[in-house]
């Protein structure tokens, strides 16, 4: 008796599928607008005004004073070139691999996927540096162009209601209504946990929308 124990002949059962689960979601990278740079240097202007904490009337006929003023602000970053490189070879082409795919598109695939989270990576964490000679220069990320409301949390730690309400606060006491955030990109473990915040949990509906 001939049982599949015995057969080396036998073909391998191998599905035309293969399962990506890779976690490459790039919601920053893709929901930010983009500028064209002219040049390795790139920079911006920022300015801010004080909102007062005291005033200072005039007397009738007082002579007009003045203060100093301001200009704005030059903020300063560098173009950085992110490269995802890959090479198949005519003979690994001309084989016939699982997933019913050109092994050269499925790789370009893969290294475009990996640069567009290199991408996101560094718009977050990159750090500001000029490079040298054979080393290429590297653009600072969010987390290093932020500096007045820059905060960090320390890992195993706890996000609590009052302190991300307290981050709302600070960013419109600093930018006003146009520039408080109005959008959280947080991994998904804090976002389970900002789900569970209550303060928002009663909704008002105008009851004219319910006729």
């Amino acid at each position: 008796m001939l049982t599949t124990f015995y057969d080396t002949s036998r073909r391998e059962d191998l599905l035309d599928i293969i399962g990506d689960v890779t976690p490459d979601d790039t919601p920053l990278a893709t929901m930010l607008k983009t500028s064209t740079a002219k040049d390795t240097v790139h920079q911006w202007l920022q300015d801010y005004i004080t909102p007062p904490s005291s005033v200072t009337f005039a007397g009738e006929g007082a002579a007009a004073t003045y203060s100093a003023l301001s200009q704005p602000t030059r903020v300063t970053n560098l173009t950085a070139i992110l490269t995802e490189t890959f090479r198949v070879s005519g003979t690994e082409r001309a084989t016939d691999p699982g997933g019913g795919q050109d092994p050269l598109d499925y790789q370009a695939g893969k290294a475009l996927k990996t640069w567009k989270m290199t991408q996101e990576y560094a718009i977050v964490n990159g750090a500001l540096s000029s490079g040298v000679s054979g080393t290429g220069a590297s653009m600072a990320g969010l987390i290093n162009v932020i500096t007045t409301l820059a905060t960090s949390r320390n890992s195993g730690t706890s996000l609590s209601e009052t302190e991300f309400q307290d981050m709302h606060q600070h960013s419109w006491e600093q930018g006003g209504t146009d520039n408080a955030f109005d959008l959280v990109l947080v991994p998904f473990g804090l976002k389970r946990k900002i789900d569970g915040f209550t303060a928002g949990a009663t909704k008002y509906v105008d009851q004219s929308e319910r006729n």
